[in-house]
């Protein structure tokens, strides 16, 4: 049940910071790169959640995959997940801001986990 409410609370940080992200961005920056965040496909936000959830399957299959590999994998993933988007959906994602997407997803990884260590100290 901790995990749940841990997944819970990570999502809503990662949606808040995001939205946050997001907004900012958009009122500080010049016209045209604002419009930019108004063409993003929607599934470029799932990439940064379903990276974390691909690596803890690869974990599971390759129990002693180096944790030096993690990095470098969540980008490869990120990558591999817009050019499925791209070939899967009419709308269409920069293959390289689904890295970027794909490497943010450590971030995601990250913080849930220092929920886990907070949810376990308490």
């Amino acid at each position: 049940m901790k995990t749940i409410h841990t997944l819970l609370i990570a999502t809503l940080v990662y949606i808040g910071l995001f939205t946050i992200t997001a907004f900012a961005a958009a009122a500080i920056a010049p016209a045209p790169a604002a419009a930019m965040f108004d063409t993003l496909p929607w599934q470029l936000s799932l990439i940064p959640l379903l990276t974390p959830l691909i690596i803890a399957g690869v974990k599971i299959l390759i129990p002693k995959i180096p944790a030096n590999i993690i990095p470098i994998l969540a980008p490869i993933l990120g990558l591999i997940l817009a050019i499925i988007n791209n070939l899967a959906t009419p709308e269409t994602i920069n293959p390289w801001l689904g890295a970027t997407a794909g490497l943010a997803g450590v971030g995601i990884r990250e913080i849930l986990d220092q929920f886990k260590k907070l949810a376990g100290t308490t």
